[in-house]
């Protein structure tokens, strides 16, 4: 058992197995504490999720309800495509699981999604010790949950695929091998299928690794075959057959859907990077900190370290796609590459400490892990705070909430449409509705939260309906969009009688939601979905 080579034979009919033991799955610790670290953290956080009554936001029902959409069940009131991954694997998990268990486990997926490269660029750059280290703060970066990515698991989902495909292209670029050109190949095409993030993503760093691997003289004729031959025919492949998906998808957009909090740059910096130890996330610290770190990064690619040259296209994409569009869910990658940068930093330094005397050696690696421990320590510590906080903040799924949305699936009447308010926040039930209830809605919030074109008119009647003093008027408009339900948060609406003026009746209420439905309908079947007008 001493033995490296050591191996188990188990004698079976006709054949003899010889299995190893400590020598060949030692190889395999590496992956082990890679393991050990992402399931824990996502069973920590699919727990805590479902402790709270579900997925915190408003996005995850709008990706079941695409993934209704996706396998032939017309449920969403506002005509949309969408790139099909996480609408599947919505729709495949809230099969096995029911939706809110299933939402909750691809929730903690993303969370953990970017996990896995990490720990590959960080172990072939310093070691398990510090693949350790560069994992487990990666997984509790401050601005990396779900609720805090907006957009939510697609954004998440994408930028880890991307980040595998950068890592594993760069690794291929060190080593040569074509295997490594293919899988990142694979990595980028599942990216590009999973959100317009992964396209960007991809479509900029890649051309931003290849220019660092040309500066650090990993670009040659050999690995240029590789690229050309193994990775190129897969992403362009990939890339037309998704083509006609992206045009769907922007062809239903009234406008971009970028920064529609309009944060300014100096508060979009303070909001991403509060958690920070650095000025409370001024923009004149981050900004210069964060190029110093890809100079440095830039300086240690030809050792060869797999951080630095994957480090500078990470906070180079990030700024290059902020600075055009206002939008702060770009500086998730910027966070992600200065918790990299950082430990690029703490890597070199820990192999720096070898060419010291023995004794000086030990005092300085005690002291640099003393440094990543604490370092590790407080990202852990405050990004959990953040999670926590956030998760609570932008909630939408509260056990009221879900009785009401249990009430609406169970007898809402099929095709028939749903108006709802918002919450105290004035964050969406409707989506929600549409994925777990199957019911389509329009939703009556704040407009500049509405992208896309059917959308924003549903969302004019919406707010028409609840805004009416007319019950003839919203039985008019009742009629008129086969508008049979209200779902209204109480704490928001708070008067109700116009619409029971107008023919709508209690049909489902307790602490938090009402639910009202209108018996103006004398056609028993299913109402059509709704058109805008002109379409």
């Amino acid at each position: 058992m001493a033995q490296g080579n050591a191996r188990l034979t188990l004698t079976l009919p006709g054949k003899v197995l010889a299995l190893p033991l400590v020598g060949s799955l030692w190889r395999y610790r590496g992956w082990a504490v890679a393991a050990g670290l992402c399931g824990g953290v996502l069973a920590l956080r699919f727990v805590y999720t479902m402790s709270r009554g579900g997925p915190p936001g408003p996005d995850p029902g709008d990706w079941l309800a695409l993934g209704h959409d996706l396998f032939g069940e017309r449920v969403r009131a506002a005509r949309a495509v969408f790139p099909p991954l996480v609408p599947a694997l919505a729709k495949g998990f809230a099969l096995l699981l029911g939706p809110l268990p299933g939402l909750a486990l691809l929730g903690a997926l993303a969370l953990v999604a970017a996990a896995p490269a990490v720990f590959f660029m960080a172990y072939h750059s310093g070691g398990l010790l510090w693949a350790g280290v560069a994992t487990l703060g990666a997984l509790f970066l401050p601005y990396h949950n779900e609720a805090m990515a907006w957009g939510g698991y697609p954004q998440l989902l994408a930028e880890a695929l991307v980040l595998a495909s950068l890592v594993l292209l760069g690794r291929g670029l060190q080593t040569g091998h074509q295997r490594l050109f293919l899988v990142s190949a694979g990595a980028g095409v599942l990216g590009i299928a999973t959100s317009v993030w992964g396209v960007a993503f991809l479509a900029l760093s890649v051309p931003l690794l290849l220019a660092t691997a040309l500066l650090v003289g990993l670009l040659r004729p050999a690995t240029l075959r590789l690229l050309g031959a193994w990775w190129l025919p897969p992403v362009v492949v990939g890339g037309v057959l998704l083509t006609p998906i992206y045009w769907g998808y922007f062809s239903h957009f009234a406008e971009v859907p970028l920064n529609p909090s309009r944060l300014a740059p100096p508060d979009a910096f303070r909001f991403v990077f509060r958690e920070w130890p650095w000025g409370s996330g001024s923009i004149f610290f981050v900004l210069p900190f964060s190029a110093g770190l890809a100079v440095y990064c830039l300086w240690l690619a030809p050792r060869p370290n797999l951080l630095g040259l994957t480090v500078p296209p990470l906070i180079l994409t990030a700024l290059a796609f902020y600075f055009p569009t206002g939008e702060p869910r770009f500086l998730s990658l910027l966070e992600l590459g200065i918790w990299l940068g950082i430990c690029a930093v703490l890597v070199e330094a820990w192999a720096a400490a070898q060419r010291l005397a023995p004794k000086g050696q030990v005092g300085v690696r005690w002291g640099l892990l003393g440094v990543a421990l604490a370092l590790t320590a407080f990202v852990v510590a405050r990004g959990n705070q953040r999670a926590v906080a956030s998760d609570e903040w932008y909630r939408v799924v509260t056990p009221e909430v879900h009785q009401a949305l249990e009430w609406l699936r169970r007898h809402g009447i099929p095709g028939s449409v749903v108006v709802a308010s918002g919450n105290l926040r004035g964050f969406q039930y409707f989506w929600w509705i549409e994925g777990y209830a199957r019911l389509p809605a329009f939703s009556a919030t704040d407009p500049k939260w509405m992208a896309l074109k059917d959308e924003v008119w549903q969302n004019a009647v919406a707010r028409q309906v609840l805004a009416s003093p007319s019950p003839q008027e919203v039985a008019s408009l009742a009629q008129e969009h086969h508008i049979r339900y209200l779902f209204l948060d109480k704490r928001v609406v708070k008067e109700t009688e116009v619409f029971r003026q107008a023919g709508f009746v209690p049909a489902f209420e307790n602490a938090t939601i009402l639910v009202l439905q209108w018996g103006g309908f004398t056609a028993p079947g299913p109402a059509p979905p709704p058109v805008p007008p002109g379409a």
